[in-house]
């Protein structure tokens, strides 16, 4: 008797399941009756619109009016941003370094010979002078400063050496420049 009991149980339960897979329920939320705001009773007073259809369009038009305000206002702040006028420019590219490309042959050859004597100087005060420092000190870029001294270094008692990070120009006593006549 309890296997009978058990298969007909089985076949209730089975029955009772059939039912509710058949049935589609119906789910609904619980909504209350939609307000109008105060923005909407006063567009409605105004443009005569009905207060629901205003709260309805007020979720699409906000972000577009957001979004306009935005974009007017960041183009305010590029057209109000300061331009140099052209005398500008000219004092700027004035106070520059001078590249060897810069200057005429002879001023360049010039400066040159004034950066050799000047590095001769420092490295017989044993200054060690680096690059960066020499390029500063002759008003050069680094990149000239650099090809300087190293022509400097292949033609003088003097050679480059590293101190930490820095490359620096200090006296070669066993080297000695002779000259040829």
């Amino acid at each position: 008797m309890g296997q009978n009991q058990r298969s007909g149980g089985k076949a209730r339960i089975e029955k009772q399941l059939e039912k509710l897979r058949a049935e589609t329920p119906e789910l609904t939320a619980p909504m209350a009756a939609p307000k109008a705001g105060a923005r909407a009773s006063w567009l409605s007073k105004r443009l005569g619109w009905d207060k629901e259809t205003i709260e309805g369009i007020t979720p699409t038009v906000l972000p577009i009016l957001v979004q306009i305000v935005e974009v007017f206002f960041s183009l305010m702040g590029f057209a109000s941003w300061p331009t140099k006028s052209p005398a500008d420019a000219n004092e700027n590219q004035q106070r520059l370094p001078a590249t060897i490309r810069q200057l005429s042959r002879t001023e360049a050859e010039k400066a040159r010979k004034t950066a050799q004597a000047d590095l001769e100087q420092l490295v017989a005060q044993n200054a060690e002078p680096c690059v960066t420092e020499c390029a500063a000190r002759w008003g050069v870029d680094k990149g000239t400063a650099s090809k300087w001294i190293s022509d400097f270094v292949r033609n003088a008692p003097m050679r480059k050496i590293q101190r930490g990070k820095r490359k620096v120009i200090v006296a070669n006593p066993h080297l000695k420049v002779v000259e040829s006549s």
